[in-house]
């Protein structure tokens, strides 16, 4: 972790729709199924909900199309296996600086509970909770550099 490696290089750390553990632990027997076909199988389907409840012209349906042309399955699949491993629960016990974690109150894939156990676990987070599900960021972008930006101010009063 940076502010391990480099602590005068950063003075607060943003974390946002963001976990230390897996949220869902059941998902990490599933790590091994992360394959290119599999991943592919599942962006596939995953986008029919995109293409029936949003028009054409959505800018969300559009960013979302477009990453998954620039994101190749392989490479999702890369990502995700070392993600079920994931567990910096140490790291942001020992870590002194301040802490924003922002979370989405609809968020279904990184709940409440993640922002928990961040709390619990490290001594400066400060807790956030802004409207939106886990693309809130995305959705309300404005809300969401407003709340980084009071942050950094604070950070570096």
């Amino acid at each position: 972790m940076l502010t391990h490696a480099e602590p005068r290089k950063v003075a607060g750390l943003i974390l946002s729709a963001t976990f230390m553990t897996l949220p869902k632990p059941a998902s990490r027997r599933l790590a091994p199924l992360a394959t290119e076909p599999t991943i592919w199988a599942m962006s596939a389907v995953r986008r029919i909900p995109g293409w029936t409840r949003r028009t054409r012209d959505d800018p969300f349906r559009i960013d979302k199309a477009e990453t998954w042309q620039r994101v190749s399955s392989r490479a999702l699949a890369e990502r995700l296996r070392p993600v079920a491993r994931v567990d910096v629960r140490e790291q942001l016990r020992q870590c002194q600086l301040p802490v924003a974690c922002i979370r989405f109150e609809d968020d279904t894939v990184v709940t409440l509970r993640s922002a928990g156990e961040i709390q619990r676990n490290c001594p400066t987070a400060e807790s956030i909770t802004l409207p939106g599900d886990h693309f809130g960021m995305y959705h309300r972008p404005e809300r969401f550099a407003t709340t980084v930006a009071q942050f950094m101010a604070t950070t570096y009063a």
